[in-house]
């Protein structure tokens, strides 16, 4: 049967948290070992004995990775802070960085019920917790809402309650959402987290192991071993799998999810026609026949329940052909004990893992079968050890049972992945770029990277580093297989050097010239236009002097346009034939660039500084084209490693790299070391003091506080994603008009050393309940009134919000209060340049509104142009900015004693004279830089913009 593609799931990713084992490879190692994984402590007095599947660092949580405060960590429930983790490592572990992902990604996972909200109940006091804060903190529903924000995840995100069939259910309705196009790749699965974990099984008779064990199928089993457990698999279509490179682990053929309603002797209990039902319809949708299962692994394995869903299971799976293999059953829970939500979804990986490995799994520790189980009559088996899982004339597939508490019956029809079409992966040298929030982290990964290229193809594990991983502040480049490594610690502006060709790079050039066709294309394309051909030397054959002054010119050339299909440009210069640049990013025709290369004029290089030569200095990088300059990185030489090097300094320096350019031939995502999270211990403190309930109040505040709120939280002004205190800069960013802080919190990342806060107007994002300002005046007041300016600090606003950033810093002026160190104004013209329009825009209909504001200010999202909802959600935002925009009126007064830099977007309305207005407004300097692209120039070259912010938040001159 051929497979419909866009029809079937494919599991691309996947992570997991268990018991006293840490990742994927270590849970397989131990289920091909003898023993569980299950911690048993000292015996009662009774002979029972403790025991509990104790995750590793169940209480410990990377809070900075992602931007919480202490605070918020402490209070956060344990689950909560597992998945998260969970969730970022599975869409690694995908080759996935949800920030450029083309598509909605959307969460489904559920969590046991582990009393943390009750906990923190009883600590309110002590902690200073709302009601609001307590299940913020808690609850389900906050759970995969808060995983989507922090991620930036724009598919659903549904918390789901079903019991110990969270999990499985998650499963079930992320498969259902990406059938029905609801998102284009999911997270889904559970997690069971309980800290501290319970060891008191006094009064547990009957439900709890005696001699904590979990025995799952066997006779001397008598009760479960309660454990910690989380897991998330990521999920796509098939087809989109495929497409994407993506490495498929395994397919979700089919999956069903049934209630047995009253047809069971009790709550608990299951019931035999559930079971049979549910198993036969997940069979159904997936268009197998139940015969062809090899595998079957058991929700449950004790009398009372297991029977039950066997009896249920035989009714499915007879009658069956007698050629076929028996079916194996088993129960991951033998070996990591029994965790309740998160059970379905580990049941998955390790299903996953068996398939990977073409092995059946174990049941751990199984030494006589429960003959009250029938768990040894046709056609079911029992492994005792993990053997080779026979093929035959159709895929391996295994079903997984996942029950839960009130009868929420779920199954999944679970098939090998199919044969991949041959990839030769590419030979030759790689760039393996890592990075990190901190240099500890930068290290560690680092480390497990270099291991990694000995198991995995070296060209596809750098493609799924380049295009599937965030880029962070800590960045460090390994060159595979040379071993060179290159290290940095800041943002450089960067450089390049146009100089003669030297001995070194002409062979070098040479040698390329010989092997790059698009290199070559280029010299050709030089060559054209040149008055003396520069090729002869390329070639080998002797040339004159004036000759080789125009090879250098053509090579400079080509080294230029290979570094701009690398998404690379310099932001500075230095060299006689720099203006070969400006042919290569289209502002003048070669043969122009070529003659003012010739006559050594760079008059023509707007946007660019012009150096006489590369002065050295630590926030700077040049990069040498045609020459082996000595303060310069040469990107022309014989090693095959020389360019990549000088790759590897341009994104250690803080710049992006357009990776698929680097590629010649097709690259997949493959599993690779995932973030090393630096975890650190969050446990709450003791509960409050009794106190009579007649008493509203602590009797005494001056209870010693492991973790005290913090007194430096921000007004409801100010959001940023990561604060530090020794940051040597603070950036205070305004929104554009109908724009909220999302935007601008994220610039922490690409400035590093800087803490980034944005400004939240009222009427959206976190103060969406509250009314709109329509007032630049208004809004200036309440400001300065409420927010207190850290300094040093610097105030940027961009378009609509460059208006209240002068105001401000006019407003603080006047109330003494410390000044910005400087004015960044973006994409707006001084006020006196403000146009004046007979009919506001804000008083059109808002077809006419949204169709001018394109005109002005370029394409709106087609959501907010062809989606009523979102439409009625984001224009009374952008009509009241545009309100207070369009009713301002400038009031003369004192220029500045602060320092204006105006920034803006050439194809832009504000152009580069109402720019240079701004000049009036300041005692002190003022500059401008004028950008490629419009009204928001910063997001069609990020690079470039970024590199020049921080390089004014550098250097306060």
């Amino acid at each position: 049967m051929t497979l419909d593609a866009d029809s079937t799931i494919a599991v691309v990713g996947m992570a997991g948290r268990f018991a006293s084992v840490r990742g994927l490879d270590a849970l397989w190692r131990a289920m091909n070992s003898e023993n569980d994984l299950l911690t048993r402590y000292p015996a009662l007095p009774d002979g029972r004995v403790p025991a509990y599947g104790v995750m590793p660092d169940a209480d410990a949580f990377d809070a900075s990775f992602f931007a919480i405060t202490d605070d918020e960590a402490l209070i956060l429930d344990p689950q909560h802070r597992v998945l998260l983790e969970c969730a970022w490592e599975a869409l690694e572990h995908a080759g996935h960085d949800p920030a450029v992902f083309d598509g909605h990604i959307g969460v489904y996972a559920g969590v046991s019920e582990s009393g943390h909200l009750l906990e923190l109940f009883l600590r309110r006091r002590r902690l200073g917790l709302r009601h609001d804060q307590l299940h913020a903190a808690s609850d389900v529903a906050e759970l995969t809402g808060r995983i989507a924000y922090l991620l930036g995840l724009t598919g659903p995100a549904l918390g789901v309650q079903a019991a110990c069939a969270s999990s499985g259910v998650s499963i079930h309705l992320a498969c259902q959402a990406l059938l029905a196009g609801d998102c284009d790749m999911a997270l889904a699965g559970g997690a069971s987290v309980h800290v501290p974990h319970e060891t008191d099984i006094s009064g547990s008779a009957g439900s709890i192991s005696a001699d904590g064990h979990h025995r799952a199928l066997d006779a001397r089993g008598d009760g479960i071993v309660m454990a910690n457990g989380a897991g998330l698999v990521v999920l796509k279509r098939l087809s989109d799998a495929i497409a994407d490179g993506d490495t498929v682990h395994a397919l979700v053929r089919g999956s069903a999810v049934h209630n047995d309603g009253s047809r069971k002797p009790d709550y608990t209990s299951l019931s035999v026609d559930g079971v049979s039902d549910t198993i036969s319809a997940a069979c159904q949708v997936a268009d197998v026949d139940p015969a062809t299962i090899g595998y079957a692994e058991l929700g449950s394995g004790f009398r009372g329940l297991g029977d039950l869903e066997l009896a249920g299971m035989r009714r499915v799976f007879l009658p069956r052909d007698a050629a076929l293999p028996s079916c194996r059953v088993g129960s991951l829970k033998a070996l990591i004990g029994y965790t309740d939500a998160a059970g379905g979804v580990l049941a998955l990986i390790l299903v996953i893992l068996a398939l990977r490995h073409e092995r059946l799994p174990a049941t751990i520790g199984l030494a006589e079968v429960n003959p009250g189980l029938g768990v040894e009559r046709n056609p079911f088996t029992v492994g005792r050890t993990v053997d080779a899982w026979p093929r035959t004339s159709t895929p391996r597939r295994a079903g997984i049972s996942n029950w839960g508490h009130g009868g929420n019956n779920t199954y999944l029809v679970i098939e090998e992945a199919p044969t991949s079409t041959p990839h030769t992966p590419a030979t030759g040298p790689q760039l393996f770029p890592v990075s990190a929030r901190t240099p500890e982290a930068l290290c560690e990964y680092r480390d497990a990277v270099a291991a990694a290229a000995a198991t995995t193809s070296p060209h596809d594990l750098a493609w799924t580093l380049q295009i599937g991983r965030r880029a962070f502040e800590h960045r460090a480049c390994v060159v595979h297989p040379a071993g060179i490594v290159v290290t940095g610690e800041e943002r450089r502006e960067l450089g390049f050097v146009y100089d003669d060709l030297d001995a070194t790079a002409l062979a070098a050039a040479r040698h390329r010239y010989d092997r790059d066709s698009a290199f070559a294309s280029r010299v050709d394309a030089c060559a054209a236009v040149c008055p003396i051909d520069p090729r002869p030397a390329l070639r080998g054959d002797a040339t004159d002097p004036d000759a080789l002054r125009y090879t250098s010119i053509a090579v400079a050339y080509a080294l230029t346009g290979w570094w701009n299909d690398l998404g690379v440009t310099p932001t500075r210069v230095a060299g006689t034939y720099a203006p070969v640049l400006a042919a290569v990013r289209g502002d003048r025709p070669l043969s122009e660039a070529v003659a003012a290369a010739e006559s050594g004029s760079t008059s023509t290089l707007a946007g660019v500084s012009v150096d006489p030569g590369p002065v050295a200095r630590r926030d700077r990088l040049w990069i040498a084209l045609t020459s082996s300059a000595p303060d310069a990185v040469s990107c022309l030489g014989l090693d095959e490693s020389t360019p990549l090097v000088a790759v590897a300094s341009v994104w250690v320096a803080g710049h992006e790299i357009r990776w698929e350019a680097t590629h010649e031939t097709p690259a997949r995502r493959v599993p690779a070391p995932t973030y090393p999270f630096q975890r650190r211990a969050y446990r709450l403190p003791e509960p409050d003091e009794a106190t009579p309930s007649s008493v509203a109040e602590p009797r005494s505040t001056a209870v010693p506080i492991a973790n005290p709120p913090r007194t430096d939280v921000r007004p409801r002004w100010l959001l940023s994603r990561r604060q530090d205190p020794a940051a040597r800069q603070r950036l205070y960013c305004f929104p554009h008009s109908g724009g909220a802080a999302g935007e601008y919190m994220a610039w922490s990342d690409p400035l590093p050393g800087t803490e980034v806060w944005a400004v939240q107007l009222p009427g959206r994002g976190s103060r969406f309940s509250e009314s709109h300002l329509t007032s630049v005046d208004d809004i200036v007041k309440a400001m300065i009134a409420e927010v207190d300016f850290q300094p040093p600090y610097t105030l940027f606003g961009h378009s609509f919000g460059a208006l209240l950033a002068f105001e401000v810093a006019r407003g603080l002026a006047a109330a003494g209060r410390p000044a910005p160190e400087r004015l960044i104004l973006s994409a707006c013209g001084a006020p006196e340049t403000l146009d004046i329009r007979d009919t506001p825009l804000y008083m059109l209909d808002d077809d006419a509104f949204v169709s001018e504001m394109e005109r002005l200010y370029g394409t709106m999202p087609s959501e907010i142009r062809d989606d009523p909802d979102v439409r009625a959600l984001a224009l009374p935002s952008l009509r009241s900015d545009m309100r207070a925009a369009e009713d301002y009126r400038f009031v003369d007064g004192n220029p500045l004693s602060t320092p204006i830099v105006a920034l803006g977007g050439r194809d832009d309305y504000e152009d580069e004279p109402k720019l240079a207005a701004w000049a009036r407004h300041t005692r002190a300097a003022f500059s401008s830089r004028m950008f490629a692209g419009g009204h928001f120039y910063f997001r069609d070259r990020p690079d470039d913009f970024f590199a020049e912010l921080a390089r004014l938040l550098a250097d306060p001159s």
